[in-house]
């Protein structure tokens, strides 16, 4: 049994990754459960964050959402970074820099999927 340092419960090791990946040894302190809800936090922030840096509403339409989900951000050019789609993840002073590099801009899920369409058949 281990207790978890973030809702203080004793749970089965089993319930608490690994670092390290499956070949580790020690047991991060945050179970599998509040490790979850932790980086579906962190990544929401950061979302929001990246919605405010590119100016809250979809460049075509300006649409606004205030939760964000709606809203997605898109390389202008077409070119994304080979691990662009764990962005929400990286450190913000490499998001920063790979949305000034690439130009990315926000568009509503409406105008991303015409505009996707349009990219892959050419028109």
């Amino acid at each position: 049994m281990k207790q978890c340092t973030n809702c203080n419960k004793n749970k089965e090791e089993s319930q608490f990754w690994k670092r390290g990946g499956s070949r580790g040894e020690e047991l991060y302190p945050y179970c599998k459960m509040c490790k979850r809800e932790q980086n579906y936090k962190l990544r929401r922030e950061t979302k929001k964050k990246i919605i405010d840096l590119l100016g809250g509403q979809c460049q075509t339409c300006g649409h606004k959402s205030e939760t964000g989900v709606s809203l997605s951000i898109d390389h202008q050019n077409g070119e994304k970074h080979k691990d662009a789609c764990n962005i929400l993840q990286w450190e913000w002073s490499r998001i920063e820099e790979e949305i000034k590099k690439c130009d990315c801009w926000l568009l509503c899920m409406n105008c991303h999927m015409e505009l996707e369409y349009k990219r892959k058949h050419g028109l």
